[in-house]
């Protein structure tokens, strides 16, 4: 009988898993292998991002409307083995939490609850194969896979070895090594243990519990992005501090503090730029959102590009069919726009310069100069129909709405290794507005700067000093002393800069290879890694955050779910019957 592991049991595990059996129900002819599944933490399918147990403040970043794409499972038959169908998203909710008003604000429900729905999800399907004995769960850490003799031996951190036939790789978030910037720092606080440091931004319940932070605390933010958000309510929220919604249309809000809420915190990033509020509901939204003869243009045109029908020198293609979807939103808000254009092609010329340049100046864009609260509240404004619309603002909506088809279009593409980085870069860079947080994150922002308990003075880039008493931060004259360092940086999926020891052993035995120095491994379409020997291979399959670069769109919830890791499983079935 051959075996199979999935390695990692998150959201991606889930899936693999789930794929897996549904091709082997299509087959009436193949010895059904079986399969052991590698995950340590307790709610398997939620993995640790999705985690059942952490504090509500941690919110989803895609509002309940949009994950109505979540799609369900159909029930699986193999072996006569009956495997009943799972619901979407949408229809798994109770009633009381559904958000069906496009005039209502859209609902970010906390990450714990999609935890719930995956972890019931991953059960539904593991009980009945568990019974039947089809796969075995190992809940232990794996630290090196060597391939040998058309075999893959597994050895856990314990030392105990497994031996498989196919091997899929369905980890999430790795470490890597520090920066120079953290070593130093790291090193800044071993020799001075009055100070606190937090390394890593998850899980929250470290900085919420700490000891180290009182309220006279001067905390220090590393990032400006989604994860220092929810560190600011571990900061506040999660120790006594409240805040009341004194608007209900804006969400506008007041923060009262608590004894154990530090009295200063103070974020800062490499531009100071805050994340962009996405449209407050539905109805909003709709004025971002290309009908279908658009988006359909917009594939057949990048689509020549990725299937190599014409070869891209640079990523201007990307650019071009975009500032032309991005015109057409535009010139449709009529007068809610900023700036009105005299045609099309002025937009479309517009939003590229931009895309080429953030510091491009233009009064449809907004001025980048501005003082970190205005850029909020204006935002805000926007989001909520309550100012006029800027191109940039237009923009990233636009963007967000448009990238199921990149993630499908640049994945596996027949781009240049320097194309890709450049595609990944530019998404990163929009980012800021495509993944922007609810309105009413940003408004708790706001409120606790009105408090003076943030402090945005040093948001740009300030200059750092090392201090027996922290870290002295400069800022055009202005300083803050922090006592307490938390760096919420996220660190971005670097083949060549994971620290874990699977990854090293595997690069070690040349079993991998970067798409581009700067991401993540190269695989083929059926998640397999492609070896730097383009001539062999191995079933061994990377599905999901390390394959950034052969795959768009790593860390996006709905895309756990959908077709690239189908092609994996029916792979493994190919494999099997030959």
């Amino acid at each position: 009988m051959k075996q199979v592991a999935i390695i990692g049991v998150g959201p991606r595990g889930l899936s693999a898993l789930e794929y897996l059996f549904a091709a082997f129900a299509k087959e009436s002819k193949i010895e059904i292998p079986f399969v052991t599944l590698f995950e340590v933490s307790e709610h398997l399918g939620a993995g640790q991002v999705w985690s059942i147990s952490q504090p509500k403040i941690n919110w989803l970043n895609i509002s309940q409307r949009a994950l109505n794409e979540l799609k369900g499972r159909n029930e699986i038959i193999v072996n006569n083995l009956f495997i009943p169908a799972f619901p979407n998203y949408a229809d798994w909710l109770p009633e009381d939490k559904k958000n069906n008003q496009k005039s209502d604000p859209d609902l970010f429900p906390p990450r714990s609850q999609m935890g719930k729905y995956l972890y019931e999800r991953y059960l539904s399907i593991a009980e009945p194969l568990l019974e039947n004995s089809f796969i075995k769960i190992v809940k232990t850490t794996v630290d090196t896979i060597n391939y040998k003799d058309r075999k893959f031996k597994v050895r856990d951190i314990e030392n105990k070895e497994y031996v498989f036939d196919e091997v899929a790789l369905t980890i999430g978030h790795q470490p890597t090594e520090l920066s120079s910037q953290l070593s130093e720092w790291k090193e800044h606080f071993e020799k001075n243990k009055n100070l606190g440091l937090f390394l890593n931004p998850y899980p929250v319940q470290d900085i919420s519990n700490s000891k180290k932070i009182k309220v006279d605390t001067v905390v220090g933010v590393r990032g400006f992005g989604l994860a220092m958000i929810d560190d600011i309510r571990a900061l506040t929220i999660e120790r006594g501090g409240a805040f009341k919604i004194i608007d209900n249309r804006t969400f506008k809000s007041e923060f009262k503090s608590s004894k154990d809420v530090p009295n200063t915190i103070v974020p800062f990033s490499l531009d100071g730029l805050p994340m962009i509020p996405k449209p407050l509901n539905g109805n909003l939204d709709e004025a971002y959102t290309p009908d279908n003869s658009e988006i359909e243009k917009f594939e057949k045109e990048i689509g020549t590009f990725t299937e190599g029908a014409k070869r891209a020198k640079d990523i201007f293609f990307l650019k071009r069919e975009m500032a032309k979807v991005v015109a057409e939103q535009y010139i449709g808000l009529g007068k809610k726009a900023v700036y009105i254009f005299e045609n099309s092609n002025e937009v479309q010329k517009t939003v590229i310069e931009w895309f080429d340049d953030d510091d491009f100046g233009h009064p449809s864009l907004y001025p980048q100069n501005e003082k970190v609260e205005k850029t909020i509240e204006d935002f805000i404004n926007m989001a909520v129909d309550g100012e006029k619309i800027t191109l940039d603002y237009c923009a990233g909506q636009v963007w967000r709405y448009c990238q199921p088809s990149m993630y499908k279009l640049f994945s596996h593409a027949k781009l240049p290794d320097e194309v890709l980085a450049d595609i990944v870069a530019l998404d990163e860079r929009i980012k800021r507005y495509a993944y922007g947080p609810p309105v009413e994150s940003m408004q708790q922002l706001l409120a606790l700067n009105r408090a003076g308990v943030l402090n945005f003075n040093f948001c740009n880039n300030p200059d750092i000093e090392l201090t027996n008493k922290g870290w002295k931060l400069n800022m055009g004259g202005d300083e803050i002393v922090v006592n307490c360092m938390l760096n919420s940086i996220l660190d971005s999926p670097q083949l060549l800069k994971v620290s874990s020891s699977i990854i090293k052993v595997l690069l070690a035995n040349d079993l991998l290879k970067p798409v581009h120095s700067e991401l993540g491994i190269k695989t083929r379409t059926d998640g397999c890694i492609e070896l730097p020997d383009k001539e062999k291979f191995i079933p061994l399959a990377v599905l999901g955050r390390l394959s950034k670069g052969s795959i768009l769109g790593v860390d996006a919830i709905l895309e756990c779910f959908r077709l690239r890791i189908e092609d994996w499983a029916n792979g493994v079935v190919s494999r099997i019957k030959n």
